[in-house]
């Protein structure tokens, strides 16, 4: 089923012409900044189980 959506979303993109997605230049301060991002997020949500008696780790 996979595959058929794949190919079928491929074959509907040629027959519309619309251009490939262009792909932004790497970044490595952006890879650092989304990580950090990530870590924070993922510390509050962690703190805010803790807060409400839910433990995260056990």
């Amino acid at each position: 089923l996979l595959v058929w959506a794949v190919l079928e979303v491929v074959t509907i993109n040629k027959q519309d012409g619309k251009p490939r997605l262009s792909k932004p230049q790497p970044s490595l301060p952006r890879e650092f900044a989304a990580i950090a991002i990530t870590l924070l997020i993922y510390g509050v949500a962690a703190y805010l189980h803790g807060l409400l008696g839910y433990p995260v780790h056990g």
